[in-house]
């Protein structure tokens, strides 16, 4: 929460005319890899709020059968595959796990990325 105070220069009353503008903020990161045993997992991390829409991609060698489970930041697992879209709805630490599926290994690409929700809101007079 920010307060905002607008007061006249020469003690007037009457209305105001007040708008913000800015971006969306955006969301991305991108990491690589490789599953060197079977049955290993990487886990990576990323701060989220709710209404967040997200796009994770994972790329990968011949060698590597992969896949990235979503994990909320109750740990719940969201989604799975090789390439996950969806609209995330909590706040907190989300994490995507790479792993290779029927023992398989080899090097992979993760890449994520996001727009957080814009707020809106009422001015009041105080």
């Amino acid at each position: 929460l920010y307060p905002f105070f607008i007061r006249s220069a020469n003690g007037t009353t009457g209305g105001y005319l007040f708008s913000l503008r800015g971006r969306h903020p955006r969301l991305s990161g991108s990491a690589s890899g490789s599953i060197g045993v079977p049955g290993e997992e990487d886990a990576y991390g990323f701060a989220a709020i709710p209404g967040t829409t997200l796009s994770v991609t994972l790329t990968t060698s011949a060698s590597l059968n992969g896949i990235v489970d979503l994990y909320d930041p109750g740990m719940n697992l969201l989604a799975s595959g090789t390439v996950i879209n969806t609209t995330l709805s909590d706040t907190g630490e989300y994490t995507p796990v790479v792993r290779g599926l029927g023992g398989t290994i080899g090097s992979y690409a993760l890449n994520y990325s996001g727009v957080h929700p814009t707020g809106s809101g009422t001015v009041s007079e105080f």
